[in-house]
């Protein structure tokens, strides 16, 4: 269970949609708050998080 949750956090990270200040917070970032909000928040799935995946270099 502790894999599947970090998997979870590291896509959300690399998505741009969840923000780690700091080791143990995690805050969504305003593009995170806006998929919440155009979305119901039971159906955020990977396919919405994969779409909205932003490059990093």
């Amino acid at each position: 269970m502790r894999n599947r949750v970090s998997f979870a956090l590291s896509d959300l990270a690399i998505s741009g949609l969840l923000d780690r200040p700091k080791r143990g917070l995690y805050l969504p970032t305003s593009r995170g708050q806006e998929l919440i909000r155009n979305t119901n928040k039971k159906k955020v799935t990977k396919r919405k998080i994969d779409r909205s995946k932003k490059i990093k270099i």
